[in-house]
């Protein structure tokens, strides 16, 4: 299918009962990614999105694209979340849930007409139903992404006005056929440290344990977020979980996806002492690590480097092809040997004088804050060049 045939490409609406509820609904699709599987975006709008401030519940809009023939070749659903006098347009399942390589579902080699598509079907929007004046948030979204490209080019050419800026990125491992050929390529502090990890727990010392049913997670969840917010705490950071709002859309999608198959925690003890905990989901060929959490009274341990090693080993013998630490540009994870992807925040303010202006100002914003950060910067190195150096003795 050219680019030039998305003409022929129809998108209508379907029933909101039937898209939240239904898993039927979303038949014929391929899910490469568990955070683009129904169960993930139906607990994310019922137990997140929908009861979040600003949110209309009666804004849901799903979005199904068919060719000429009638069959199904896309799908998304939207929300509308008013911020002050903007009227902000989101896919179910991203933003703060943090939903990485944010995609509209698709057929193979669609994802181009199915981006064009939908953008001309949201332009088309009457702007009372689009609430007036309307900007379209896309957050995590590849780069490189062939559909997003197509979307927001679609977009622009209508008159929308682009904001597009770089986010943390995620790291992703091509894991190869044995640990040996795994640790060969860890750097020489990495690799000791690996053996030494894989040796603790091959002694008895330490113990590594998977947990796959809905009934173990279930057991297990208090511990695993007892630690998730002992390590953010330390940080100084509130941490996800202080959100229960969050927290019963995670906990919920994890039982059920754990049902499926697809989600696990990996977990590493000392003497029945939970050290570490990865929230870990099986898409395909890719494993992928979540969230994590880590006991900090055990940090001569190291409990994150004894966890992360147990879960790639657990990947590698399995034969999983890829694992991904997901979004973060923690040293660590280029350590593991990961590969950073680039991803990105896109706002896209709607046409005329207002929206235009709307991206002005946003652009400017970021450059002003980006002249503060780098001015303070700059005056903490010279105030540093100019104090007198310390002597030992």
């Amino acid at each position: 299918m050219t680019l030039a045939s998305t003409a022929s490409l129809s998108v209508r609406e379907q029933a909101t009962a039937e898209i939240v509820s239904n898993q039927q609904a979303w038949a014929g699709l391929p899910c490469d990614s568990f955070m683009r599987s129904p169960i993930w975006s139906r607990n994310a709008w019922e137990h997140y999105h929908r009861v979040q401030p600003g949110v209309d519940p009666s804004s849901l809009r799903p979005a199904v694209v068919c060719d000429e023939d009638g069959r199904l070749l896309g799908r998304s659903v939207w929300f509308r979340q008013l911020q002050q006098t903007l009227a902000c347009w989101r896919l179910v399942g991203s933003g703060a849930i943090c939903n990485d390589y944010v995609q509209i579902p698709c057929q193979p080699d669609t994802e181009r007409q199915v981006g064009v598509a939908t953008a001309r079907w949201l332009h088309r929007q009457p702007r009372r139903s689009l609430g007036g004046l309307a900007v379209i948030e896309v957050d995590g979204h590849r780069a490189d992404s062939i559909q997003w490209q197509a979307f927001f080019r679609t977009l622009c050419a209508a008159g929308w006005s682009l904001d597009s800026v770089p986010i943390q990125g995620a790291w992703c491992l091509e894991l190869p056929n044995t640990w040996h050929d795994y640790e060969m390529r860890l750097g020489k502090s990495q690799r000791r440290k690996a053996r030494c990890a894989l040796k603790m727990l091959g002694s008895g010392k330490l113990q590594h344990e998977v947990y796959r049913t809905a009934a173990e997670i279930e057991r297990e969840w208090p511990k695993f977020v007892r630690l998730h917010q002992k390590r953010r705490q330390l940080l100084g950071q509130t941490g996800c979980f202080a959100n229960s709002d969050y927290e019963r859309f995670l906990k919920n999608a994890v039982i059920e996806l754990a049902v499926q198959g697809s989600a696990w925690l990996s977990v590493v003890r000392a003497s029945q002492q939970t050290l570490g905990v990865l929230l870990v989901f099986d898409s395909g060929d890719t494993t992928y690590v979540y969230q994590s959490g880590i006991d900090t009274d055990w940090l001569h341990l190291n409990p994150g480097h004894l966890v992360n090693a147990a879960t790639i080993s657990n990947c590698i013998e399995r034969g999983q092809r890829y694992f991904d630490f997901l979004r973060g540009d923690e040293r660590y994870k280029s350590d593991w040997r990961a590969v950073r992807v680039d991803l990105r925040r896109s706002l896209l303010f709607s046409p005329g004088f207002t929206g235009r202006g709307l991206a002005s100002v946003q652009k400017l914003r970021r450059s002003l804050l980006h002249w503060i950060k780098t001015r303070s910067h700059d005056q903490q190195n010279a105030v540093k060049a100019l104090a007198p150096s310390e002597s030992c003795g």
